[in-house]
Parts: structure tokens; sequence; C-alpha cells
């Protein structure tokens, strides 16, 4: 373990790191992050993400993590869309550090050039491209497990979604408290009690538009694997689903072109199109729920309430429609 008895600033004691672990001497800036402290490294060598997780990150999560990115990189026709985990001078791939008494573990991957999809202009072609490439990250990890990430019980995997209730109260909008309460209630009744009928295997778990990368009307990177997990592969979709949802103004439209690009390359069930509705609603309960606390314990950082506002907004589209119609429409989709 490297340690360094003085408290520095992160920035300065980063670059030490940097350079005496993976000798890489670079410039560096700070990337906004949910969980892990980021920094973009810019060297001769080329562009790389320190990325700095606090030792409440178990070393089984991040080791699997690294797996599963390792794993994309030999096995997927598109390997170059996800970031490479990057080697220390000694082999290794994560590195326990410390500042004094706090201990954090380290990693470096590479930086992947590319417009985010929240800043792109959004298409029929694009949408449907998004499901694509996520129907076949999750049909390329089929044949893969890691019992590491079968540990996770992440806050934010979908079949932990009841959870979040706790923070329900946060909410300062009786409203919005009313619809979390609701929409958690019918996630309960409607989609956990078919859990293990649901398809499962490893999943990114956040392909939100913070995370995903465009070119056009194409795809071209996925970033910041941090809620990887081993849960249902329809949570994959969903999260997906969600966000494209929150920017569209059809967001029925919009979630019909994401499925339909996704289905082609690992064909839904029905009952897996059955649950959807619950589990966008569900998504949204947990990001509003968890952003109105983390806001709280950090109210100068603005990352964490980036999707308020839309999530809001979609809460209010859902409960005005019938999840039927929702369904049938997905399922016409899918010719299901």
């Amino acid at each position: 373990m490297t340690s360094y008895s003085t408290k520095a600033g992160m920035k300065k004691v980063a670059l030490q790191w940097a350079r005496e672990l993976y000798g890489i001497s670079a410039k560096l800036s700070k990337l906004t992050g949910y969980d892990d402290t980021n920094f973009l490294l810019k060297s001769g060598k080329g562009k790389y993400v320190l990325k700095i997780s606090d030792e409440k990150s178990s070393i089984e999560t991040l080791r699997g993590q690294n797996h599963m990115l390792r794993f994309l990189q030999e096995h997927s026709k598109e390997f170059k869309a996800f970031p490479t985990v990057i080697a220390g001078c000694d082999g290794s791939y994560l590195y326990q550090v410390s500042i004094g008494k706090q201990t954090y573990w380290l990693r470096i991957l590479t930086y992947l050039e590319g417009t985010l999809l929240h800043q792109a202009t959004p298409s029929s072609k694009l949408y449907e491209d998004l499901g694509r490439f996520l129907g076949a990250m999750n049909q390329c990890l089929w044949s893969f497990d890691l019992p590491d990430l079968h540990l996770r019980k992440s806050p934010w995997d979908l079949k932990y979604a009841a959870k979040c209730m706790v923070y329900c109260q946060e909410i300062d909008d009786p409203h919005y408290r009313r619809l979390v309460v609701y929409f958690l209630q019918q996630y309960e009744n409607q989609v956990v009690p078919h859990y293990a009928d649901l398809p499962q295997g490893l999943i990114h778990g956040d392909a939100n538009d913070y995370n995903i990368l465009v070119s056009g009307d194409q795809v071209t990177g996925l970033i910041d694997f941090g809620d990887a997990t081993y849960s249902q592969l329809i949570h994959e979709l969903a999260v997906a689903i969600t966000y494209v949802m929150m920017s569209d103004k059809d967001p029925l439209r919009a979630a019909s072109r994401v499925i339909k690009g996704y289905h082609k390359e690992r064909p839904l069930t029905s009952l897996e199109i059955e649950v959807l509705y619950y589990l966008v609603a569900a998504r949204l309960c947990t990001s509003l729920c968890i952003s109105t606390h983390s806001q709280k314990e950090e109210p100068f950082n603005e990352y964490l309430g980036l999707h308020q506002k839309p999530v809001k907004r979609l809460l209010d589209w859902l409960i005005s429609i019938d999840p039927k119609g929702f369904e049938q429409q997905l399922k016409r989709t899918c010719s299901i």
C-alpha cells in the first residue's frame, strides 16, 4: 500500500500516484463523478481517467468491474467502445493508497473521446443504435460470470429499489412523495413476484445520458462501470429508456426505438416487456430519493441534482398514462 503521511491536496497526490505507480507524467484536471473522485490525465502517451474510490468501495466490486471491462475488451466486437484498464508498473490493475489515515482504491483507465448523449441531437436511428449496442453487450456478457459482482447490493440496482423509500420523506414536495410511495408499491406488486422468472446476468447498470458517447446516429462508447452488477438483464434496458424518455418530447416513441434495437440483439420475453413500465418508474423513484438525500449531504455538488427536473416531469407523465397501453405498444414494437 502506498501511503502519504501529510494530507496534501487530492489533486497533487493524484499526480504523484500516477507517476510513481504507473509511470505516467501528465497534466491533471478534475472530472465530475457521483461516487468516485475522477481526474483527467493528459500525457504524451495519451489521455487517461484516474479513478479514486474511498474505502467503502469493496475490493471485490472494483476487481469485478476491472474483470468485466477486460472481458469486453477481449470478446466484444465493439471493444473500442469500452475503457481499457491500465496496468501499473508492477502489472497490478488496482492499488490501495492512503493519505494520512484515510485509505483509497486507485485505478487508471483510458479516456474515451466523444459527445455525451445528453449533448447530442436525438434521432430514431440513434435511439435504435443505443438499444442495439446495449443488447449486443448484454449478449456478449451472457457467457461470462463474476462471483465478485454477485455480492453487490447497490442502491442503484433496481432489484433493491424499495430500499430508497427510507429517503422518501426528505422530498420536500408532497406531490412527488406520494408518487414515489405509489410507484414503489406498484413495483413491489407488479415486478418483485416475477424476479425469479426474469433472465439474469452481468449488466453495466447505469446507461444514462452522461455515460453514453455518440457520434452522429451511432453509439461509440460506454463509460463509468461503477454500478456494474449481476442482476436482471431487463434492468439494463429499463435504465437506458428511462433517460431517453426524460429527454424526449414523445417518451413512448423514444422508448420504442431503443427497445426495437435491443430486441434484435437480445430477444426480450413477454414478461420482460410487461414489467418495463414499473421498472422505469422505480428508476425514477430511486433517482429522486437518492439525489435528494445526497444533495442535503453535499449541497454544493450540482452534479447530484442534474436529473431532478426531468425525473419529476417523467413521473407526472407515467402517472397520466395507462400501463397496459404502454406495454401493448412495446409488444407491438417487438412483434410479441
